[in-house]
């Protein structure tokens, strides 16, 4: 950004550059007039912090980029490198988790040639999508007896709902074999 000039606004701390310019419609060639795009300084723990808070496009003004920049003064927001950092550890987290979609996958993986395996894949589909994005660790005794009344109500035979639990218990349990999850989970998780 140290090549591009630039420009002071009246508010302190914000200043803005000019963009490329922009095109005036997707299938047009020719273009239209530079984009401002606008930037706050300020100093946090004595460090000088310089970033990138929006484009003229987008709607962005020198007064709403003061506003923002005040906000990271006063530590109402957090820098955009901190949310960044925030946002990587969140992602890496939900990369690592165990759900039971994830569990289920690495179960039919592990047992290819298993009897049953597609009238268990249709108790999955049928009736444990709710739990999909759930860890073991989330799926409380509440959960479990709520599915099991679900399906009652919904006119499923007991047998029904003994393979559906049946099934969900076999899948945390590859999880606990498998080193998914600590045993003390599948313990808790009662079914």
């Amino acid at each position: 950004m140290s090549s591009l000039t630039q420009h002071q606004t009246k508010k302190v701390g914000v200043f803005y550059v000019l963009g490329k310019p922009r095109a005036k419609s997707r299938d047009d060639t020719t273009t239209g007039k530079p984009d401002k795009i606008f930037y706050i300084m300020y100093r946090l723990d004595g460090k000088k912090i310089e970033e990138k808070v929006g484009r003229e496009f987008e709607r962005m003004t020198a007064a709403k980029a003061a506003k923002i920049r005040e906000q990271r003064v006063n530590g109402v927001s957090l820098p955009n490198a901190e949310r960044r950092r925030i946002r990587r550890e969140q992602e890496a987290a939900l990369a690592g988790r165990w759900t039971i979609a994830r569990l289920w996958e690495a179960y039919k993986a592990n047992k290819p040639d298993l009897k049953g395996i597609v009238t268990d894949e249709n108790r999955y589909k049928n009736y444990l999508q709710d739990f999909a994005s759930r860890t073991p660790e989330e799926i409380s005794t509440h959960d479990v007896d709520a599915l099991r009344l679900r399906l009652a109500k919904a006119g499923k035979k007991a047998g029904t709902v003994k393979n559906v639990l049946e099934l969900l218990r076999r899948i945390i349990n590859f999880g606990v074999k498998k080193g998914a999850m600590p045993l003390a989970v599948a313990r808790t998780t009662s079914l």
